[in-house]
């Protein structure tokens, strides 16, 4: 080391002492936040060197920084930064380049740099550790780099403006507090009214309006007590239903096969017996005409020879299977089960038929519709006949009629034994999906009246049901222990 270096150190580091020393005390005359940003404004650039230097300050709740110049007009909030980097974290920083760090904002950091300035950043802390502010110096591009003597002081700097600017921030919530005020209505409306000398009286609202909407309020009142106390609110069992005939006999296949000839038409007049449409046969008539000719064979062998007992056995044989064969064959003949009508032919010609399947309807006198709906069964012991229903059609969203109950079923279906109680064509219409009862109800001859037009009734349309089943008193409806004074149900 040269002779002499220690004690220019010295030197330097007592002076840098010294310049803080009077910074700080010129600091301590200050009474509010903006004299306090224009005075470190003048004193940063003398204590480190700087080309110019400001002061931002930090609000810790928000995270933002915050600039007060000369006059309110120069004042500017800023986010970020290095700046604020280094309030938030509490750490200071010494960057040769500015923009050489990835936090660099130029609005925050430098408002009038290019970016290649050197910069010194020091947060100035409180007491808990919390900054109160972030002293910016900045040096241009062409002169050398803060150096760490320059950084010391102005960390020592901001450790002796600590202090001072908790003293200020405590003086200036303080102020702020003593300046609210303390009673309902604000100091400046006090003042005006006392100015007029008049002495207010009683509010009072009035208006010809106000005694009507009371009264009005009043009847309004009186009439909602009295309808629910005499409205009722009803309790339904609904369900689906479907038009139904109980007259209708379905003539149903016995085996499978394509449907070869349909010998009737809808409106027919048929006997008991009368063949109604035929299964393609041909395999089977083929054999009966095979075994008719061994049978003419073998009966003439016998006749040959009536003491022949193998020729008379032969032809026993033979017998058996030609009646078998014709019994097959008469299978595959649809024939009316009783007389009547057609009422429906239910399969095209040339199509398949599966054992089961309904290939012919016939209504056997006069046909009278019904409609059968499937309701809960929890709502059987309170239906009876006679019980009003509403009939809501499907297709006719709006339109509805009022039927009365004739019939209900004494027992309770799930939903395979319904689908078997209404029949296979109809079963799927009326989709059930836990134990229900069925309601009968008439329909009228004529068809239906809906929305002023007549609609004809027929087998297979669908509709819901709403059967009505209690009727409640509103005021118990809404209040329960009410019951016990003004009755719950009643018949109508």
């Amino acid at each position: 080391m040269p002779a002499g270096a220690g004690s220019q150190d010295g030197a330097r580091a007592t002076s840098g002492k010294a310049r803080v020393g009077a910074a700080v005390r010129n600091l301590a005359m200050q009474s509010n936040s903006r004299d306090v940003s224009r005075l470190l404004g003048r004193l940063l650039p003398d204590l480190v060197e700087a080309d110019r230097a400001h002061c931002l300050y930090y609000d810790g709740a928000s995270n933002s920084l915050w600039y007060e110049g000369d006059s309110p007009s120069e004042d500017y909030e800023a986010t970020g930064g290095i700046a604020g980097f280094a309030a938030f974290h509490g750490a200071a920083a010494n960057l040769p380049r500015a923009e050489s760090n990835p936090h660099y904002a130029p609005a925050t950091d430098d408002p009038a740099g290019r970016g290649d300035e050197r910069l010194l950043i020091q947060p100035v802390l409180s007491q808990a550790g919390t900054a109160h502010a972030v002293l910016v110096a900045v040096r241009g591009p062409r002169k050398p780099s803060f150096s760490a003597a320059q950084a010391e002081v102005l960390s020592l700097f901001a450790r002796q403006c600590g202090p001072l600017l908790d003293a200020l921030s405590w003086e200036l919530e303080e102020a702020a507090a003593a300046a609210l005020p303390t009673g309902v209505f604000r100091a400046e409306a006090i003042e005006a009214y006392a100015s007029r000398g008049e002495q207010g009286d009683v509010i009072r609202v009035y208006s010809p309006w106000v005694r009507a909407a009371y009264w009005l309020l009043a009847a309004f009142a009186v009439v909602a007590g009295a309808y629910s106390v005499f409205g009722t609110v009803h309790e339904f069992a609904s369900g689906p239903a479907v038009v139904m005939s109980a007259e209708r006999v379905d003539v149903a296949s016995a085996i499978s096969g394509q449907l070869e000839k349909i010998l009737v038409r809808p409106g027919q007049a048929v006997d008991e017996g009368e063949v109604l449409a035929r299964l393609s046969n041909q395999d089977v008539l083929d054999e009966v005409r095979l075994i008719e000719q061994k049978f003419e064979r073998r009966l003439a062998a016998r006749l040959l020879d009536l003491d022949d007992v193998s020729a008379e056995q032969s032809l026993a044989a033979t017998t058996d299977q030609l009646e078998n064969a014709k019994r097959a064959l008469a299978s595959f003949d649809l024939r009316a089960p009783e007389a009547g009508r057609v009422g429906e032919v239910l399969i095209e010609k040339g199509e398949m038929v599966e054992p089961g399947d309904y290939v012919v309807s016939i209504v056997p006198g006069q046909e009278q519709l019904e409609l059968v709906a499937a309701v809960p069964a929890a709502y059987r012991p309170l239906i009876a006949p006679n019980t009003p229903a509403r009939i809501s059609w499907v297709g006719h969203p709006g339109e509805h009629v009022e039927l009365h109950v004739r019939e209900i079923s004494r027992d309770a279906f799930g939903p395979a034994a319904a689908a078997r109680k209404i029949g296979r064509r109809l079963g799927d219409t009326i989709p059930v999906s836990g134990t229900v009862v069925f309601v009968s109800f008439d329909l009228p001859a004529g068809g239906l009246q809906l929305g002023g037009k007549e609609f004809p009734l027929h087998l297979g349309m669908q509709a819901q049901v709403d059967v009505r089943v209690r009727s409640e008193r509103i005021a118990a409806f809404l209040f329960p222990a009410l019951k016990d004074f003004i009755g719950s149900e009643y018949d109508d």
